[in-house]
């Protein structure tokens, strides 16, 4: 702020560009800058890492992923093969470019935080099928909202306004619902302010999720429709297998009885 006139910032690296030789040229603040990217890079890579390795290990023992890596190390206790599978896709994913993958990894994130919102509604509220359907229709209008609310900027049009103004008083409106249900508060994940919390997290992904790319929503599309697909198959062919202990897993894993939950 205050080095470089907005027209001219450099979108792939603002702050490199700003503490460069052709604006500020502060060396020092540039390496900083240089390497606190590389280690918010690194961080961030060998969390997500950890964490996907960890969501294919419980999917293989519930019968939902290939068995092979439900495996662990015998000697460091690690799902080992899990960790390689993560590895390999990471490394694939790095010969595509940035740019590309940006459009692609944001949308798949702003979609799970927006699912993880709409989780803490269903799992707390007494009806979680209710909870589950207003959940998605916020989202939408927020969606829509915002659309709207982009054609307005390009076109000045009055019809847009009033698109807007109806989508944003429908995701408005969809609010109403969620504070006429109690919710419990479990003592494994409190959320507080539930549900005006969850509420701004869907409305406000739903804004952000509106401003991807169109490519992004079909690559998304896409990749939903192949990853539901094979998880169906794995369902069902965990289920057709009577008294397995994927089926018993399964059984265990899907069911969400509401004094587990409050326990």
């Amino acid at each position: 702020v205050g080095i470089i006139p907005y027209d001219e910032i450099d979108s792939a690296a603002p702050a490199e560009d700003a503490f460069g030789k052709h604006y500020a040229n502060i060396p020092w603040a540039l390496m900083l800058v240089n390497w606190g990217a590389v280690i918010g890079l690194f961080t961030t890579l060998i969390t997500g890492l950890y964490s996907q390795a960890r969501i294919y290990l419980a999917m293989a023992r519930d019968g939902l992923f290939f068995q092979a890596f439900g495996r662990v190390s015998p000697t460091f206790g690690t799902p080992i093969h899990a960790q390689w599978l993560c590895g390999a896709i990471a490394a694939l994913l790095a010969c595509v470019p940035v740019d590309k993958l940006a459009l692609f990894l944001s949308i798949g994130v702003l979609l799970s935080y927006t699912v993880v919102c709409a989780g803490v509604l269903v799992l707390r509220a007494e009806s979680p099928e209710q909870a589950a359907k207003w959940s998605g229709l916020v989202t939408l209008a927020a969606v829509a909202a915002s659309l709207c609310s982009s054609y307005i900027l390009s076109s000045k049009n009055y019809l847009a306004i009033a698109a807007t103004a109806v989508f944003a008083l429908l995701a408005m409106l969809c609010w109403v619902p969620f504070f006429q249900v109690p919710y419990s508060r479990p003592s494994t994940f409190a959320c507080p302010g539930c549900p005006t919390i969850p509420l701004f997290g869907l409305t406000i992904n739903g804004y952000l999720l509106s401003q991807c790319h169109w490519q992004a929503w079909l690559r998304l599309v896409l990749t939903s429709f192949l990853i539901l697909g094979a998880y169906a198959l794995r369902v069902r062919k965990s289920l057709k297998t009577p008294g397995s202990r994927n089926q018993r897993d399964l059984h265990l894993s899907l069911a969400v009885q509401p004094d587990t939950v409050s326990s």
